[in-house]
């Protein structure tokens, strides 16, 4: 692995025919290319049991990545998370619920409101000379 040790040192490779070399090939650069993100990351955790660890969807947990919340790591393919990221983001105090509206949404809601007051405020004025 990331000891020093090569692919080739092993006694038995040579012996392999050339497609079972090949396989073991992939095997053995995908351990390395692990174990060497593992030195500055911690353990690699697959993401689908990230999201099971948090207790919370797949699809909720791919939008706390689009929204850069959790940092995937992509090793050949396959989507993980660094141990260090997932005990951070679970140390996060987060409220439940459904997030609230984008600030967009609440000016109009905030404009339509005011809007309501003005055309209330409007009829009562002129209620207010009817009865007077």
């Amino acid at each position: 692995m990331s000891d020093g040790t090569t692919f080739n040192e092993f006694p038995f490779v040579g012996q392999l025919p050339k497609r079972e070399k090949s396989k073991l090939r992939q095997v053995w650069d995908l351990i390395n290319e692990l174990s060497e993100i593992a030195k500055t990351e911690g353990v690699l955790v697959p993401a689908t049991m990230a999201a099971k660890a948090l207790n919370i969807s797949r699809q909720r947990f791919h939008q706390l990545i689009q929204d850069r919340q959790i940092r995937v790591i992509v090793v050949q393919g396959n989507n993980y998370v660094s141990e260090k990221d997932l005990v951070a983001f679970a140390e996060v105090e987060r409220k439940n619920g459904r997030p609230i509206n984008p600030p967009d949404r609440w000016k109009d809601c905030i404009r339509a409101s005011y809007e309501y007051l003005e055309e209330n405020r409007e009829e009562a004025r002129a209620k207010a000379k009817k009865n007077s």
